[in-house]
């Protein structure tokens, strides 16, 4: 059975170190605790060399003594375990030289129970009768849990921030293996706090969220490894923005997107997402199909979510149609609540106006509304009788409304929408056939339709 110990190797030493570890567990597993405690004691001790060897340089510390009093002797293999010893001593909230390495939340204590642990190292690997229990090694471990966070260069939080930076700054040069190693430290000095560090590294570097050729490949490894504390701390951030606009881009380019948020933050779909939808015209910044694609991801989480008459009544929904990508399982969700006939009665109303001076506002150069965009909307739309009776409804008002026009241009406007209701009704036939009979009346009923038909 695998100890909780191993997990949390895995995720909090460094590489070498957790080999180290595994030697440790199997020599717990079989007794021979003596040699369990002096391999998880050297795992300890060689995560922290790690560290500090794969640090930067803090400002308080000279460069010849960084590189000669303190890298060349945790390199030497004879001198680390004494120098790193040194370090941890010597370590204060003022400190200068190899005393400026590490910064302790508590430094008297932090000492204290480093230096405990040491003599017990010591007496276990020359005194042979020194009494090394499975609880010795148990209380190791718990120790090495509770302490090890304590030995970042700086004390971590800054360092780290900064080393962040650098990784996205660099990132073409230091690449996901170094990044994903950051991510690992955050991970473990940040604790529940990662959204600050996400807030601290916004402020510094402020056009990161803003995705492009350069730092994609940043973010994906946030989005898309395997470290979940970092990924929900980065979530959590993001939250906090509430930018509607900036989260359409990143649902762009990361799908999974919206159900990492929805699992952590439900109410961003209410509060932000669903309100930008209602009201969204244009985002140079980000693809039309964007729009359908998370219209349905709401729709399939709950219709009440978001208001469908306020996202269907703007004409600009309608002319994105025409670059709609979506495939049958999308498209019966926005079936499922008449998304279609809402923008065509709602967003599309004045295709239904026939006085002339509606005609000439409709038809006019640079005017938004086509009839090619009406023509993509019925594609689509769920015929019923209410679609039906409008139809109708709108070719009486027409031909009453052209029977008083004296205009050749306001003429030729009702020639031009006589023509196109005749080709949608002539095109649609039997969906117009099928919407009366199932409410059970006859097309007689509809007599400007039934007179095209003829």
């Amino acid at each position: 059975m695998k100890l909780l110990i191993e997990e949390w190797s895995q995720k909090n030493l460094a590489k070498d170190a957790v080999d180290l570890m595994e030697e440790a567990v199997t020599c717990y597993k079989v007794g021979a605790y003596r040699s369990a405690y002096l391999m998880s004691y050297l795992a300890f001790k060689t995560t922290i060399r790690e560290r500090v060897l794969n640090a930067s340089k803090p400002d308080g510390i000279e460069d010849r003594c960084w590189k000669e009093q303190i890298l060349a002797h945790l390199e030497n293999e004879n001198k680390w375990e004494e120098t790193l010893n040194n370090i941890v001593i010597a370590t204060k909230d003022e400190g200068k030289g190899v005393g400026a390495v590490f910064k302790y939340t508590n430094s008297e204590r932090i000492k204290n129970r480093y230096e405990y642990w040491k003599n017990i190292r010591n007496s276990c690997a020359h005194a042979k009768d020194e009494h090394i229990t499975s609880s010795t090694v148990e209380q190791f471990w718990n120790y090495m849990q509770d302490d090890l966070s304590e030995f970042y260069v700086l004390g971590g939080k800054q360092y780290l921030l900064d080393k962040l930076c650098y990784n996205y700054k660099y990132f073409q040069t230091v690449g996901k293996d170094k990044l994903e190693n950051t991510l690992k430290d955050i991970s473990i000095i940040y604790k529940k706090d990662i959204k600050e560090c996400f807030s601290s590294f916004y402020e510094k570097t402020p056009r990161c969220l803003q995705l492009n050729s350069r730092n994609v490949e940043f973010w994906t490894v946030i989005i898309n490894g395997n470290n979940e504390t970092i990924r929900d701390g980065f979530l959590d951030f993001f939250y906090l923005e509430k930018n509607a606009t900036l989260f359409m881009e990143w649902y762009q380019q990361f799908p999974q997107f919206f159900y990492l948020m929805l699992n952590k933050h439900k109410e961003m779909i209410q509060e932000t997402i669903a309100p930008c939808l209602e009201k969204i015209r244009y985002y140079p910044e980000v693809e039309e199909n964007v729009f359908w694609h998370l219209l349905v991801e709401i729709l399939k989480v709950d219709g009440n979510l978001i208001n469908i008459d306020i996202v269907t009544s703007e004409y600009y929904k309608i002319k994105i149609m025409k670059k709609m990508k979506l495939n049958e399982e999308e498209l019966e969700v926005l079936h499922k609540y008449k998304v279609f006939k809402k923008l065509l009665l709602n967003a599309g109303k004045k295709f239904f106006r026939n006085d002339s001076d509606s005609h000439f506002k409709y038809y006019s150069y640079g005017s938004e509304t086509k009839d090619a965009d009406i023509e993509i909307c019925f594609q689509y739309v769920e015929w019923d009788i209410c679609v039906v009776e409008k139809i109708n409804y709108a070719i009486g008002e027409l031909k009453s409304s052209c029977e008083s026009r004296s205009n050749q241009d306001s003429i030729q406007n009702g020639e031009t929408r006589k023509e196109i209701y005749k080709k949608i009704v002539l095109q649609y036939k039997n969906n117009i056939q099928d919407a009366i009979q199932k409410s059970k009346k006859d097309i007689g009923e509809y007599k400007f339709i039934s007179d095209l038909l003829d």
